[in-house]
């Protein structure tokens, strides 16, 4: 789920990626994922982790009191 940030640049990558810019959930996405690359937000973390699916975290350093690198350093420590 991108929102409303620029379309991926996905032309030479040899893995299917699948996109979209909002749904209202997005549980059964996880559910038939590989693996999850999200944004460090609470909810999409403890969705992929209910999952048991491979998390990868990406940090949004723009957010103010950047929540998401505190969650981010302690999802890291365990």
């Amino acid at each position: 789920q991108i929102g409303n940030s620029q379309k991926p640049l996905i032309d030479n990558i040899s893995i299917p990626i699948e996109y979209y810019q909002y749904k209202d959930s997005i549980e059964n996405d996880i559910q038939q994922a590989d693996i999850v690359i999200s944004h460090a937000g609470a909810g999409t973390i403890l969705q992929a982790l209910e999952a048991h699916k491979p998390l990868l975290v990406v940090v949004n350093e723009k957010l103010m009191n950047n929540h998401q690198l505190e969650i981010a350093n302690e999802m890291e420590q365990h």
